[in-house]
């Protein structure tokens, strides 16, 4: 039968690479999978489609991850395994506060972050975090959601865990770790080791295309990535996306030089002193803009308009604001008057997304404008742009209107209005917005609905 052919290739492939009778890693099973669908067809057991249908699509997601060495993998201690949060793995240093993990990125360390919950932290410094371990939370949670949309590798229901804060340490049943040491968070296994572990790419079988060739014939629906730079780009086309989904703009801030550019725009009272900074970050957004456009060409990219609170840009702590007023050149009470404006308990209904977008015209403005000429530099070298701007958050259709003549407006003063095609969308996270959504469909080309914040507002239960 079917099975017993499937099982006997499967085997075969274990037993060449040396596996059989050892612990598989995560990349040979995937291999071996799609390998064994693709023989058996050529043995002509099996369909296309029955081939197309037996391989588990989770395991595609370990194809685009860094894994355990498996050779390296037994000769470490395992400390702790929890719910497994995503499909990365990361090595770095543990932190226990949050407004560290930008100070420890700043240095070139690799950070591991270590908290009981999610809830109520500023998300936007997650961004330099290379893992996270969080005590709380299953694979429905806000904190599982939000890790996996950052990349990060991750382990959550960690019930081993116990933190110690204030004392800058925390242990694992009774091994005791502090900040600073090194962990390496696989998150595919909810596995935690302690110390570095030298981490290899997973390999794309030969197969792979012959698989996915067969998967194209029989789809009925586009899949496209969601990326934030260069990188994920190109490993999104290289997997065979048709297009970009998904692209948020905060994610291209990361670099620490942006970073300061970004809060300075924020901070600064004088129009020309902030209109320098956002002129600094059009310049870095329009180059990844550019990017995207000729790795994409010819295919949709949807680009998300800056989401998170402003107040999330910031350090909560005396101590961070002092070090940002150092760094950015600018006097303390300043920085303290602007955080306590910004400053929200629940910052995923507050002043983010669209709302963001009203009160601060000139961040919309700016992307808008830095997209708008990366299309147009890549129309000059013969590539297709086709950009589409996505408005989250939005509540009424004024919203909608007013983003949309701020949008209108950038393309018609960079000279784009005749010469490139752009769509507008909306992300319904609101209940309002999707039960008004036949009013909306009228201002817009797209929608796309936002599930988890969907569900947080309508049942009135918070995830994390």
């Amino acid at each position: 039968c079917v099975v017993f052919f499937f099982f006997k290739q499967k085997t075969a492939y274990e037993m060449q690479r040396g596996l059989v009778g050892s612990e598989m890693c995560i990349r040979d099973r995937v291999n071996a999978e799609i390998k064994t669908a693709v023989d058996l067809v050529k043995e002509k057991t099996q369909t296309e489609l029955e081939a197309v249908k037996k391989v588990n699509a989770p395991v595609f997601n370990f194809l685009q991850r860094k894994i355990i060495d498996p050779n390296n993998k037994n000769t470490y201690k395992m400390l702790a395994k929890g719910f497994p949060g995503s499909m990365q793995t990361a090595s770095g240093h543990v932190v226990f506060d949050i407004d560290k993990i930008e100070a420890f990125h700043n240095k070139g360390k690799k950070v591991i972050f270590v908290t009981e919950s999610l809830y109520g932290q500023k998300y936007a410094a997650l961004r330099f975090a290379d893992g996270v371990i969080v005590q709380r939370g299953g694979a429905t949670s806000k904190n599982s959601i939000l890790l996996r949309d950052l990349g990060k590798a991750s382990v959550l229901s960690c019930y081993d865990l116990e933190i110690q804060a204030d004392l800058k340490s925390c242990t694992f049943a009774t091994h005791q770790i502090n900040e600073g040491d090194v962990l390496t968070v696989e998150g595919s296994t909810g596995e935690i080791y302690e110390a570095e572990i030298p981490l290899i790419d997973a390999e794309i079988p030969q197969e792979y295309e012959q698989l996915m060739s067969w998967v194209d014939s029989y789809k009925k629906m586009k899949v496209m990535a969601m990326a934030d730079n260069p990188k994920e780009f190109a490993l999104g086309k290289l997997l065979g996306a048709e297009g970009i989904g998904l692209c948020k703009t905060e994610q291209m801030l990361n670099d620490p030089v942006r970073m300061k550019h970004m809060r300075k725009a924020v901070l600064l009272d004088k129009p020309d002193e902030w209109k320098k900074e956002l002129d600094e970050l059009a310049h870095y957004h329009k180059e990844d803009f550019k990017a995207l456009f000729k790795i994409m060409n010819g295919l949709p990219c949807i680009f998300r308009i800056i989401d998170p609170p402003l107040n999330s840009f910031f350090p909560s702590d005396k101590e961070g604001q002092i070090k940002l007023a150092e760094e950015l050149n600018l006097p303390i009470e300043l920085i303290e008057k602007q955080y306590s404006k910004f400053a929200e308990y629940n910052p995923s209904l507050g002043l983010r997304g669209s709302r963001l977008a009203v009160m601060y015209p000139e961040l919309v403005s700016m992307q808008a404008k830095a997209l708008f000429m990366a299309a147009l530099e890549c129309i000059e070298e013969g590539f297709q742009p086709l950009p589409c701007l996505e408005l989250p958050m939005i509540s009424t259709v004024a919203e909608v209107t007013f983003l949309k003549e701020i949008i209108a407006e950038a393309a018609e003063e960079i000279g784009a209005s005749d010469k490139i095609r752009y769509k507008i969308g909306l992300l319904l996270e609101v209940p309002r917005a999707a039960l008004t959504s036949d009013e909306l469909t009228k201002e817009v080309d797209f929608m796309h609905f936002g599930t988890k914040d969907l569900t947080q507002l309508t049942c009135l239960l918070y995830t994390s």
